[in-house]
C-alpha cells in the first residue's frame, strides 16, 4: 500500500519527490506558440497575466491571470503533447450546517439555466460527448465542476455548460425538491397512501451515512475541528436535510457562487488566450466586482487537553469476528495548511511512519495481531486550514481499546529514541522520481484535484507542483538527526488537541433511524389538512410536468454527432513479437514496463486449491523471495520499482463465451537504469516465493484483505450485486464473483476468522507449483525502442531461470457448469439497497454484440435513469454488455430494490414500442466512444490485444458495427435476448434485512443469505 499519495493531494499518481542527483526531462521545452507571445503583466480579453512558470517537474508551463472586472482567478497548464484537455470550475462553499445546502446546490444548479433550461444538463451533456472525464462534486469546504475531453468542439460545448449552469442557474422550487427532499405519498396521486420523504440528496446521503466508514470518519472530522465549518457534514445529515428552505439555498448560491468567487482551471495543448476570450464573452463580463474575503480562514479553537468520545454507529457488513467489531482512532491537530514545507515534511513523515510493511505503525499495530488493518482514513490530511494526522485502527475489542492508545504512544516514543530507516527514507524518495515520470491518462484533472485546496485558501496554485525544491530542502533538514523527532515531540507528543475517537457498531442502528423518520412523517401526516394532502399530490403533477416541457428543450444543448467520430481506429496497436516477447515501442519518459502473463486451465489446479488462488496472487510479493523477508523485499521494490503485482486474470470466452481462459499475471514498471534491478526482483518472486516462512505475517496479510474486501461492499454493492447475479449463468462469472465478489469476501472473512494458518500456507506453496511456470508464457514489454534489445535479454535470463516441469494433474478434474436461474437476497446493514440482474446473450465476436452494446447505453440513459433514479429515488443505475457474453443491470443505493428487478425485466415492452428518438440513439453510440477512444496509459493501453486476443481487426469490425447500428438492430437485438419470456435470468439484491419481504424470506424462490 502506498502511504506517500498525501504528498501530492489525491487523484495525482505521485506519491514521492524528487532531488537534484536525479535526471530530469530532457525533450525540449515547448509551449504552443498562441501561449508562448504573452508575458508578465499583459492583460488578455480583460485578464491580467500576473504569472508565468515553468514546472521542470512535468514539463509543463503554467500562467495565473486575474479577471480585471470581477477578480475571478484564471490558473493554465500548458501541456503542448496532451490532447486531453481538461476544464474546472470551483468556488468556496463552506457550511454553516448540516442540512446539505452546497451539495443539494451543486446537483441544483445542473438542473438547468437560462442559456439552456433543460433537466438533468450534467446526464444530457454527458449523452452529448466524448468527455474522457465529467464531474461535479462537494468537498468539505469547497464545490468542483471538473471535465476533460480530447475534442475541441467539445471542450468548448462543455465550458459553456458548465460556465451557465454555476453562474446563470434557473434554481426551481421543483427541481430543488427533486433533488433535496420533499414530502411525496408512496403512490403520488393518492393521498391516502403512506407519506414518504424522498429527494435524491436525501435518498444518497441515508446511503453514505449508512456506511460505517463514512460514519466514523463524520464523527472524527466534527471532534477534531469543532466549531469550525468543517465540524457540519457538507454532504448533509438525513435527519438534517429536510430542514433546508428553498430560500436558504438561493441565498448560498448568492453569496458564494459569485464570479468574484470563482477559480478557473484549465489545463492541455489549447491556446489559453481562446479560453480567456470565451470565458469573459460568456460569462465574466457580465458582472460587476463584488467584495470578498477568505470564508475557509476560521482555525479552530484549540483543546487544553486530550479528548476521547466513544459514539454508536452502524454495523459493518459480514465482520468476521463479531467480538472484534470496534473502529478507533487518534487524531491530532497539527500544522497551517499555508505552511508549504512543513505540510510536505509532515506529510512524508506520516508516510514513513505507515508504510507496509516497514513503517512502525504497521509493525506494532498491524503485523504484532493487535488489529487487523488501520482504519480507512488513517493519514495525513492537508486539505483543510489546519492540517491533522490520524492513526486508527478497526476490528479491534472493546479490551483492547488502551493497548492501541498506549501502542500509539509508545510508536512515537520509538521513532524519536531509534529514528527512522534510512532505506525507507531512500525507497520512499525514488518513488517519488518515479511517479513523476508516470503520468496517469487524466493528468489534467490530476491537477485540478491536486491544486484546488491551496488556490481557495488564497494560495499559489502553482506551489503544489513545484516539489523538486521542497525535497531538496528536505534531505537537508533531515542532515539534523532530530528532525522528525522534534516535529514528533511538537505535534502528537505535546499537543493537547488530541482526539481519540472510538466507535462500536450499534446493531439497532438502522432500526432506530427509520423509526426516527417514521415518527417526523407521522407527525408531518397528523399535521396535514386534506388541503394540504391535495398540494403534495398537485406538486407531484407539476414536477412531471416541469421534467416532460424541459424534454422538449434538450435541442438547445450543444452536442457533438455521428461526423465528430473518426471510423477508423484512433490508436492503432502494434505489437513486435519475438519468441514468447512482444514488444510495445512507445513514448514512455524513461520509464520501462513489464508484464509477465502465464496462462492455465481451471482443470489442472486441484479443486481444492481453486479457492486459493486470488489469495496466493495478493500475498505471493508481499512474503519475501530468495535470501529477502518481506522488509527486506518491500524495500528493495519501493527503491528499484513501481511496484510488483500480482493476479489472477479471467480471460472471457469472446468467441463462444463458454472456453473463458485463466491466466497468472505479474507486471511492474521502473526507470530504465533499473530494469536489471526489477527483473532480479520479479525472478525472485516467481522462482523462489517464501510461502511458509513467515505464517505471522500471512495471517496479517489474510486478515487486512478480508477487512479491505468487506469495506468495499458498502461502496460497491452495485457490483457485488451484478457478479452475484451472473454468477449462475455461467462458469466464467461464477469464478469472478468466486474472486473479486460476495463469495470472495465470505471466504476472506471465514479464512482470517477460522482458517489454520499452516495449512494455508503449505496450500499457497502447493498451488505455485501449479501457477508459477514457464509453459506458454508470454512477456510484454513497453519501453522507448532505444533500450529494447538490452530489455529484451534480461527478460531472456528471466524466462531461462523458471522451471519447465511444473506440477499438472495426471487426471485432469473436468469441471462442469449448469447455468441456472438463481435469485439471491444478502443481508447487509443498510438503509438503501444495490441490486442486480444479468442475462446470458452473446460474446464479444458475435455480430449482434455491439448492437448490445449500444443497446446497453440507450437503455441506461433513456430507460433506466428516469424509471429507476427519478422516479424510483435511486442515486445511479446502469445496464452493460459483457465481453464474456452476459447482459447485466444494477441499481446504487436504491430504496426500492423490488421495483427496479421488475424494471429490468420489463425493457423490451419500452425498447418494443421505440421509445427512443433516433437522437438519442446518436448520443448513446457517443457514450460507447467515451470508453472506446478514451485515452490510456503506455503498457495498458496494449492489454486488448496482449491478454484479451483483442486484435485491431476486431476492434475495426466492432467500431464499424456501432457506427452503423439502427433503432431497428437495437429493437431486434433487445427482443432477441432481453424478453422477460427468458429463463435463464439471475438476480441478487444486497439490502437491510427489515426490508425483506415475507415472500422472499420464506419463499423457496430466493435464497436468503
Amino acid at each position: 500500500i502506498n502511504r506517500y499519495r498525501h504528498l501530492i493531494p489525491k487523484r495525482i499518481a505521485l506519491s514521492r519527490t524528487t532531488n537534484r542527483r536525479y535526471s530530469t526531462p530532457t525533450e525540449e521545452i515547448k509551449t504552443h506558440p498562441e501561449n508562448a507571445k504573452y508575458k508578465q503583466g499583459d492583460v488578455i480579453h480583460g485578464w491580467k497575466l500576473n504569472k508565468v512558470n515553468y514546472v521542470q517537474e512535468f514539463n509543463v508551463t503554467t500562467y495565473l491571470c486575474e479577471h480585471e472586472k470581477t477578480g475571478a482567478g484564471f490558473f493554465h497548464v500548458d501541456a503542448p503533447k496532451d490532447q486531453n484537455n481538461s476544464f474546472s470550475i470551483s468556488f468556496q462553499t463552506p457550511p454553516d450546517d448540516s442540512t446539505g445546502a452546497p451539495h443539494i446546490l451543486e446537483h441544483t444548479t445542473l438542473c438547468g439555466s437560462e442559456k439552456y433550461p433543460v433537466r438533468d444538463l450534467f446526464f444530457n451533456m454527458y449523452k452529448r460527448s466524448l468527455n474522457t472525464y465529467m464531474n461535479a462534486y462537494t468537498a468539505q469546504d469547497h464545490t468542483t465542476y471538473p471535465f476533460s475531453t480530447q475534442n475541441e468542439k467539445d471542450y468548448y460545448n462543455l465550458m459553456s455548460v458548465y460556465l451557465d449552469a454555476t453562474l446563470f442557474p434557473r434554481l426551481l422550487e421543483m427541481d430543488f425538491k427533486q433533488e433535496g427532499h420533499r414530502l411525496e405519498f408512496d403512490n403520488p396521486t393518492d393521498s391516502t397512501s403512506e407519506l414518504k420523504i424522498k429527494g435524491v440528496v436525501y435518498n444518497e446521503m441515508k446511503g453514505a451515512m449508512g456506511d460505517p466508514n463514512q460514519f466514523f470518519s463524520q464523527a472524527l472530522q466534527q471532534r477534531i475541528f469543532p466549531g469550525t465549518v468543517y465540524a457540519h457534514n457538507s454532504g448533509g445529515n438525513p435527519e438534517d436535510i429536510p430542514n433546508i428552505t428553498f430560500e436558504k439555498l438561493k441565498a448560498f448560491h448568492k453569496n458564494h457562487y459569485h464570479p468574484s468567487q470563482a477559480k478557473i482551471y484549465t489545463y492541455g495543448d489549447l491556446p489559453f488566450d481562446k479560453h480567456l476570450k470565451f470565458l469573459s464573452e460568456n460569462a465574466f463580463d457580465k458582472f460587476e466586482r463584488i467584495t470578498t474575503k477568505n470564508l475557509l480562514s476560521e482555525k479552530v479553537k484549540r483543546y487544553d487537553s486530550n479528548k476521547t468520545f466513544y459514539v454508536k454507529g452502524p454495523p459493518d457488513p459480514m465482520y468476521a469476528d463479531a467480538s472484534k467489531n470496534i473502529k478507533m482512532a487518534v487524531s491530532y491537530l497539527c500544522n497551517d495548511h499555508s505552511d508549504k514545507f512543513e505540510s510536505f515534511a509532515m506529510s512524508f513523515l506520516c508516510g514513513l511512519l505507515l508504510d507496509e510493511p516497514r513503517g512502525l505503525f504497521y509493525k506494532n499495530l498491524i503485523e504484532s495481531g493487535i488489529a487487523p488493518d488501520f482504519v480507512p482514513g488513517t493519514g495525513y490530511d492537508s486539505h483543510q486550514c489546519e492540517t491533522s494526522f490520524t492513526v486508527g485502527v478497526q476490528g479491534v475489542s472493546q479490551d483492547d481499546i488502551e493497548l492501541v492508545q498506549s501502542t500509539i504512544d509508545k510508536t512515537f516514543q520509538q521513532v524519536i529514541e531509534e529514528g527512522i530507516d534510512k532505506s525507507l527514507i531512500e525507497s520512499s524518495l525514488h518513488n517519488i522520481e518515479l511517479s513523476i515520470k508516470t503520468k496517469s491518462p487524466n493528468f489534467g484533472v490530476d491537477i485540478c484535484y491536486s491544486i484546488i485546496s491551496n488556490w481557495l485558501y488564497y494560495g499559489d496554485p502553482v506551489e503544489t507542483l513545484l516539489i523538486n525544491s521542497r525535497i531538496e530542502r528536505l534531505r537537508k533538514e533531515m542532515e539534523d538527526p532530530t528532525f522528525f523527532a522534534t516535529k514528533i515531540q511538537k505535534y502528537f507528543q505535546n499537543n493537547h488537541h488530541k482526539v481519540t475517537l472510538v466507535m462500536s457498531p450499534d446493531e439497532n442502528h438502522m432500526s432506530q433511524q427509520k423509526k426516527s423518520e417514521a415518527a417526523r412523517i407521522s407527525a408531518i401526516m397528523q399535521s396535514l389538512t386534506q388541503g394540504q394532502k391535495d398540494e403534495l399530490v398537485e406538486q407531484y403533477h407539476s414536477i412531471e410536468k416541469i421534467k416532460s416541457s424541459q424534454e422538449e428543450n434538450k435541442t438547445l444543448l450543444p452536442t457533438l454527432t455521428m461526423s465528430d467520430i473518426p471510423r477508423d481506429l484512433p490508436n492503432p496497436i502494434i505489437l513486435e513479437k519475438n519468441n514468447f516477447i512482444e514488444l510495445d515501442h512507445d513514448q514512455t519518459n524513461g520509464i520501462v514496463y513489464v508484464t509477465v502473463l502465464t496462462p492455465f486451465e481451471l482443470d489442472d489446479i486441484p479443486v481444492d486449491l481453486e479457492q486459493y488462488m486470488s489469495m496466493f496472487a495478493s500475498v505471493l510479493s508481499k512474503l519475501g523471495a530468495a535470501d529477502m523477508d518481506q522488509y527486506k523485499l518491500a524495500e528493495q521494490i519501493e527503491l528499484y520499482t513501481g511496484g510488483i503485482q500480482c493476479s489472477i486474470v479471467l480471460v472471457p470466452a469472446i468467441k463462444d463465451g463458454k472456453n473463458f481462459g485463466l491466466a497468472f499475471k505479474m507486471t511492474s514498471h521502473c526507470l530504465e537504469k533499473n530494469t536489471e534491478r526489477m527483473v532480479d526482483l520479479m525472478t525472485a518472486i516467481y522462482t523462489k516465493p517464501r510461502l511458509t516462512h513467515n505464517s505471522k505475517f500471512l495471517k496479517n496479510l489474510i486478515d487486512q484483505a478480508a477487512m479491505e474486501a468487506t469495506n468495499s461492499i458498502m461502496h460497491g454493492g452495485h457490483v457485488f450485486a451484478k457478479l452475484r447475479s451472473a454468477a449462475s449463468l455461467s462458469l466464467g462469472d461464477y469464478l469472478a464473483d468466486t474472486f473479486d465478489g460476495l463469495k470472495g469476501v465470505n471466504y476472506m472473512n471465514n479464512l482470517s476468522s477460522n482458517g489454520n494458518i499452516e495449512e494455508i500456507a503449505e496450500q499457497l506453496q502447493r498451488l505455485s507449483n501449479y501457477l508459477l511456470r514457464r509453459d506458454d508464457m508470454r512477456v510484454l514489454i513497453t519501453c522507448e525502442s532505444q533500450h529494447s534489445k538490452r530489455i529484451e535479454k534480461l527478460i531472456e535470463i528471466f524466462h531461462r531461470n523458471v522451471e519447465i516441469n511444473k506440477l499438472t494433474l495426471s487426471y485432469p478434474e473436468i469441471k462442469t457448469f449448469s447455468p441456472t436461474a438463481t435469485k439471491t437476497y444478502v443481508k447487509l446493514p443498510s438503509s438503501v439497497s444495490f441490486t442486480g440482474q444479468s442475462v446470458l446473450t452473446v460474446p464479444l465476436l458475435h455480430k449482434d454484440s455491439p448492437v448490445l452494446r449500444v443497446a446497453s447505453q440507450v437503455i441506461s440513459s433513456c430507460y433506466l435513469h428516469q424509471e429507476i433514479r427519478e422516479k424510483g429515488g435511486a442515486y445511479g443505475s446502469s445496464a452493460s454488455q459483457s465481453m464474456n457474453g452476459v447482459f447485466s443491470f444494477s441499481s446504487y443505493r436504491d430504496p426500492n430494490p423490488l421495483r427496479s428487478l421488475k424494471i429490468f425485466e420489463n425493457v423490451v415492452d419500452w425498447v418494443s414500442l421505440k421509445k427512443f428518438t433516433n437522437k438519442e440513439l446518436e448520443e448513446a453510440k457517443l457514450q460507447v466512444f467515451q470508453q472506446l477512444d478514451s485515452p490510456n496509459s503506455p503498457h495498458v493501453k496494449v492489454f486488448t490485444q496482449f491478454i484479451y486476443n483483442i486484435s485491431d481487426d476486431i476492434r475495426q469490425r466492432r467500431r464499424n458495427a456501432v457506427l452503423d447500428t439502427t433503432a431497428s438492430d437495437v429493437i431486434d437485438v433487445c427482443n432477441k435476448y432481453l424478453s422477460k419470456d427468458v429463463e435463464l435470468r439471475g438476480s441478487a439484491i444486497l439490502g437491510d434485512e427489515s426490508n425483506v419481504p415475507d415472500d422472499i424470506r420464506n419463499g423457496k424462490e430466493w435464497i436468503y443469505e
